[in-house]
C-alpha cells in the first residue's frame, strides 16, 4: 500500500475509534489527511518546472484550488499565498525532500491520538466534536485552530533532527531550532493542546496574562491527558529558571501585545522564544494542584472566558500564583507604564517625548476615537532621539478637519512594559 494510503487508512480507523469511544456517542474527532496527498502531487510537478508562470498554475490546480476546509482555513490563519508555496519548493528542497520522507517514514505517529483524546474526554466529559487536518504550510506554524478545527503544518509538526535544514535563510532559524525537539515524536500531544483550544474562547488583544493562561492551559492539560511531559523548550527553561521568568513577566502581565512572550523569535533577555506558554502552564499546574476537585479545576481552565479581562483576572486571583492581588498588582502596572509627557508641532511636524526611554525600533499608530475618516496618517518616521525619550516623525494635515492619531502599546520600555495609549489630535485653527 502506498506510504499516503497507510496515513488515510490510519486517520479512517481513528474516525471510527473516536466515534466508537464517545461517551455520548457522537463523534467526538475526525482527521482528515487529504490535502498531502495533493500537496506532493503539486510539489512534484512545480519543483521540476523551471517556467515560473507554469509554477504557479500547476500549484493552483493541483492543491490550492481542490483544499479541504482546514487547509483553506490554515491558508486564511497565516497568510499563506499561492506564489509563497512555489517560493519555498523552489529555494528548499532538501528541506522538503527529507521531510517528505519523515512523512512516509512516521505515517503512524497519530496512532494513539484517540487514546489521548480518549483520555480528554474522561478529564473533560463535555468536550466538544472537532476536526483535526493535517496540511501544509510554509513554516509559520506547527499547529493552530480555527472554530472546531484543529489545523497541523506538517512541513513542520513532521519534523526531527534528521531534517535537511542547510538551506534555510537566518529568518528561519527558529525552524532550525525547533527541528532540534525532534517534534513528529510528540505530533499527538501538539494535536491534544490545539484540540484543547478549539473548547477554549479566544485571548486575543486582551491581556498578555490572558493569552499566556490560555497557551499554558492547553498545555497542561495535554501533559494530563497524554501522559507524555511537554517537549518545549520553553518548559524546560522556565522550569529551570522560574523566579527569573516570573520577574520578567510580572512587570508585563497586563500589556495587551504579547511581546516576545507567545509565538514570536524575537530577541529577549532569556534567549529562549514562548515562555508565556511556561508561565501560563505553570498558573495552571498550581490551580490544578492545589484544587479539591481536579475535574472542576480542567473545565474552569478550559471555559474561562479569556476575552474577559475581569474573569481573567479574578481567576487568577483564585489560582492563589502570586502574593498580591491582581487589582494591586494591575495598579502598580499602570502606575509605572511609560507615558507621553509633550507633544511638539511644527508645521506637519511633530516631536513626542515620553516620560523615560523606549526601545527602538518598536512603535505603533493607529486609528482614534473617530475612526479611518479622521486618521491623521504619519508619513515619514523621523526616528527616536539620541536617549530614546522623543520620536519625530511628519504627518498629513487636511485643513479644515479634525484629525487624530493614537499612539500604541507597540511602543514599550526596555524592559518590555507598553506605553499608555496616547490620542493625537489635530483640530481646524
Amino acid at each position: 500500500m502506498p506510504d499516503i494510503l497507510r496515513i488515510l487508512a490510519v486517520c479512517f480507523l481513528l474516525t471510527l475509534l473516536l466515534s466508537c469511544d464517545a461517551t455520548d456517542g457522537a463523534e467526538t474527532s475526525a482527521v482528515e489527511a487529504s490535502d498531502l496527498a495533493r500537496y506532493w502531487e503539486a510539489y512534484d510537478s512545480v519543483s521540476v518546472t523551471t517556467d515560473s508562470v507554469r509554477s504557479l498554475r500547476l500549484l493552483n490546480e493541483l492543491f490550492i484550488d481542490k483544499a479541504s476546509d482546514g487547509q483553506e482555513a490554515l491558508f486564511a490563519a497565516r497568510r499563506y499565498t499561492p506564489e509563497e508555496y512555489v517560493r519555498y519548493i523552489k529555494n528548499y528542497p532538501k528541506y522538503y525532500a527529507s521531510i517528505r520522507s519523515n512523512v512516509q517514514e512516521h505515517d503512524g505517529t497519530i496512532d494513539s491520538l484517540d487514546i489521548y483524546l480518549a483520555r480528554l474526554r474522561k478529564l473533560y466529559p463535555e468536550a466538544r466534536p472537532a476536526t483535526v487536518y493535517l496540511g501544509m504550510g510554509n513554516m509559520r506554524t506547527s499547529g493552530t485552530t480555527v472554530d472546531s478545527s484543529v489545523l497541523i503544518g506538517t512541513e513542520l509538526a513532521f519534523g526531527d533532527e534528521t531534517v535537511d535544514v542547510s538551506e534555510l535563510p537566518p529568518e528561519l532559524d527558529y525552524v532550525k531550532d525547533y527541528m532540534l525537539t525532534n517534534p513528529v515524536r510528540n505530533i499527538d500531544f501538539l494535536t491534544v493542546h490545539e484540540f484543547v483550544h478549539t473548547q477554549q474562547r479566544e485571548s486575543f488583544g486582551v491581556s498578555l496574562l490572558a493569552s499566556a493562561l490560555r497557551e499554558g492551559s492547553a498545555e497542561f492539560i495535554a501533559e494530563l491527558a497524554s501522559g507524555k511531559v511537554s517537549s518545549s523548550p520553553a518548559l524546560t527553561y522556565g522550569k529551570e529558571n522560574e523566579d527569573d521568568v516570573f520577574a520578567a513577566f510580572r512587570r508585563q502581565l497586563f500589556n495587551r501585545n504579547v511581546g516576545y512572550w507567545l509565538w514570536s523569535s524575537a530577541e529577549n533577555d532569556f534567549g529562549v522564544r514562548d515562555l508565556g506558554y511556561y508561565t501560563g502552564y505553570r498558573l495552571a499546574q498550581h490551580y490544578y494542584q492545589h484544587s479539591s476537585d481536579s475535574m472542576l479545576a480542567i473545565r474552569q481552565l478550559i471555559e474561562l472566558d479569556y476575552a474577559d479581562s475581569t474573569a481573567v483576572t479574578d481567576f487568577v486571583n483564585r489560582i492563589g500564583y502570586f502574593e498580591e492581588d491582581m487589582a494591586e498588582l494591575e495598579a502598580a502596572y499602570r502606575r509605572d507604564q511609560p507615558r507621553v509627557e509633550r507633544l511638539v508641532r511644527d508645521g506637519n511636524q511633530l516631536t513626542v517625548y515620553f516620560s523615560e526611554a523606549m526601545l527602538p525600533p518598536y512603535r505603533g499608530f493607529d486609528y482614534g476615537p473617530l475612526g479611518a475618516s479622521a486618521l491623521l496618517p504619519v508619513t515619514e518616521v523621523i526616528g527616536f532621539a539620541p536617549d530614546s525619550t522623543a520620536i519625530t516623525f511628519t504627518v498629513d494635515i487636511r485643513p479644515g478637519e479634525v484629525q487624530q492619531l493614537t499612539m500604541t502599546g507597540n511602543f514599550r520600555d526596555p524592559g518590555g512594559v507598553e506605553l499608555a495609549p496616547y490620542l493625537i489630535e489635530i483640530r481646524p485653527e
